[in-house]
């Protein structure tokens, strides 16, 4: 462990996403020794998908009712389980999605026209192969991407 957390906590919790897109609740409890060195790691992850999916479509059907759950926009962070490039861009997307609070099924053409506006402001954008990588997460073609960024996005 870089930091030496284990020093003076006993295991660790986090939330990340796996490379085929799921998400994962982590947790870690660190075995120790008698003299309170690392001698070990015992990493539990539960799949959350299900979960926040049910979670997505309570929190679209409630809206349409006027009831907002999450009026504070509190957007859940997770961290990247993988490290490549294309794994790095779908987390970035994906969080994109995640705060709009609408699946790509149902977004509208201006909705997803703000995903890309939002990754464009980000840089997101220049990376080879992320206007792919939009598209095929806004389940949309790559022509429309170029032309939500034609449109001054």
């Amino acid at each position: 462990m870089n930091e030496k957390y284990y020093l003076e906590n006993d295991y660790i919790v986090n939330s990340g996403r796996t490379k085929d897109g799921k998400f994962l609740a982590s947790s870690t409890l660190f075995i120790k020794d008698e003299n309170q060195e690392l001698i070990g790691m015992l990493c539990i992850n539960n799949n959350l998908t299900d979960m926040i999916s049910y979670d997505n479509y309570l929190v679209e059907t409630l809206s349409s009712f006027g009831v907002n759950l999450h009026a504070n926009n509190e957007i859940p962070t997770f961290e990247n389980i993988e490290n490549s490039v294309e794994d790095l861009m779908m987390n970035i997307i994906n969080r994109a999605i995640i705060k709009s609070n609408v699946s790509p099924e149902r977004m509208s053409p201006e909705e997803k026209m703000e995903i890309v506006k939002q990754l464009e402001s980000q840089g997101e954008l220049l990376l080879k192969g992320s206007v792919q990588e939009v598209a095929k997460h806004l389940k949309t073609s790559e022509a429309t991407i170029y032309r939500y960024l034609n449109k001054g996005v």
